[in-house]
Parts: C-alpha cells; structure tokens; sequence
C-alpha cells in the first residue's frame, strides 16, 4: 500500500515537470524505481517543454558552479607559482642582472655590428629592466638613453598619448626622445586595446659602439659554451 501511494505520488510530481533524478531523491528511492514507476506516465509539450527549461536552468548553474570551481583552482595554482618564484629568486644580485640582460639582448636587441645599439620591445617591464642594465652592468648614464617609439598610423593622434606614457615611465625628458614613427599597414582595423596600447620602443644607446662590441663577444661566449 505504501509503494502505491509512493507512486502515485511519483506520477503527480512528473507530471508538475519534475526530472526522474528529482523525484528519486524527493522520495527516497532508487532512480532505476523511478524509471519503472514513471515509464508510462505521457507528459503534454507543456509540461516537456516545462521539464527541459528546468533542465537547462540545473545544467547552467551547474556549468557556473564548475567554472567557478576552475577558477578557484587556477588562482591557488598562480599563488602557488608566486610562492615558489620568491623562494626560487629572494633577490637578483649584480650577477643575475648581468646574465638576465645578456638573455633579453639575444632576444631583442641589435646584433649587426653595423646596427646601432639598441633594444627593442613594446612591453615596459622589459624595457625597465634592459635600462637596469645598461646602467649596472656597463655604467651607462641617463642622458645616453635615445628612446623611438615605433606604432601604426591609426595611432598618430594619440602621439601626446604615447610620448608621456613613455616619458614617465622610463622617467627621461621628452626632449629625449627621437621622432615618433608610425608604421603604414594596409590592415587599419582599430583593436580592443587600442587605448591602451602604447607600441613598441626601441631604447637606443648614444656612442655605443664599443659597448656593441662587447655585448656581442659576451652573446658568442655563451653560445660557445652551450651544450651542441
């Protein structure tokens, strides 16, 4: 009498537009009885098109639960990284900055002994940190540093824009700096980034030459030294 009662009960709740999963656990049987119990029970399109919308409304909080779940994840990952980078590097000392410099030169700097010195890159960290370099490693002064900035066209009237970014964050006169170039592309499609984006600067060095010289005697040592 009771399963009979528990039943009909099942059937009135399926056909309010409950799932088979929902009505196991609401009555605490096993799903498979469910399925025997309901397998007769004919919904209208209403009441299908009521269960489906629920559906989709579990699998969607669902799906945003596990995203946030992911996200939670990624960012103990990156904490963890973070962690093991400050005990990996407590401090750079005059020797890792002198290595570092020479890896980022190989990357992004001038290599033709005709070339003028120079370093290339459009992001500031690394251009903070090749003007460490000059200055620690090879005494370079300030007033030595002529900066280029190099950008497309479609940014020509944001040249003020880009010349006091760049003037204050590698804090050196604007007088300092060599006329903007702007690049002609065909592709003049303005991006996202488009206000944020300050292009790339070339951090030429004045009288160079012979600390080109040196820069690539040091590159050729290394290579020399690595294994193949």
């Amino acid at each position: 009498m009771a399963k009979s009662l528990e039943k009909a009960k099942a059937v009135q709740m399926r056909r309010r537009g409950m799932s088979v999963k929902e009505i196991a656990k609401a009555l605490n049987i096993g799903r498979s009885t469910a399925s025997v119990w309901l397998r007769d029970v004919v919904l209208t399109q209403a009441q299908k098109d009521r269960l489906f919308e629920r559906m989709v409304k579990a699998g969607h909080r669902g799906r945003m639960r596990g995203a946030q779940m992911n996200r939670e994840k990624k960012q103990q990952r990156i904490r963890a990284a973070q962690t093991k980078a400050v005990e990996q590097i407590p401090k750079l000392t005059a020797r890792d900055v002198y290595m570092l410099g020479l890896g980022l030169y190989w990357g992004e700097g001038t290599k033709a002994q005709s070339s003028a010195l120079s370093f290339v890159n459009s992001d500031p960290r690394a251009i903070d940190m090749a003007m460490r370099w000059f200055a620690d490693s090879f005494g370079v002064s300030r007033d030595r540093f002529c900066p280029r900035i190099f950008i497309n066209e479609t940014h020509r009237s944001r040249e003020a824009v880009l010349l006091d970014f760049w003037s204050k964050r590698l804090d050196l006169p604007k007088e300092q700096f060599a006329k903007t170039v702007f690049l002609k592309r065909e592709n003049k499609k303005i991006y996202e980034n488009h206000e944020v984006y300050y292009g790339i600067l070339a951090l030429r060095v004045s009288k160079g030459t012979n600390l080109r010289h040196e820069i690539l005697a040091s590159l050729e040592r290394v290579a020399d030294l690595l294994p193949g």
